[in-house]
């Protein structure tokens, strides 16, 4: 069900949410990075080789990377098993819960 942008839930996070709410995880399917996306995830690549991730960096570091991430994404090649930022959790009831 949507919203299908889960912002930054790893693949771990999906397997523990089947076991907190006894639900068994059916499959995970992760999008292809969309031909739209493609310079976003290399300026994000780029910057990661210098700087950490975090989730809020307003610093004048981050905002000089970025600003140079329009010329080092050149440099930057998308890996074949790279996925974009959408991914599907299937999950089921699982039915051998204990009545």
């Amino acid at each position: 069900m949507p919203p299908h942008h889960i912002s930054r839930f790893s693949d771990k996070t999906l397997h523990y949410i089947a076991k907190l709410f006894d639900l068994r995880l059916i499959k995970l399917y992760h999008e292809p990075i969309q031909s739209e996306h493609k310079d976003f995830y290399k300026s994000t690549m780029w910057a990661k080789k210098f700087l950490p991730t975090h989730l809020i960096d307003n610093g004048i570091l981050r905002k000089f990377i970025n600003k140079f991430g329009i010329l080092g994404k050149r440099w930057i090649q998308i890996p074949p098993d790279a996925y974009g930022h959408t991914v599907i959790a299937v999950y089921e009831k699982n039915t051998s819960c204990k009545k």
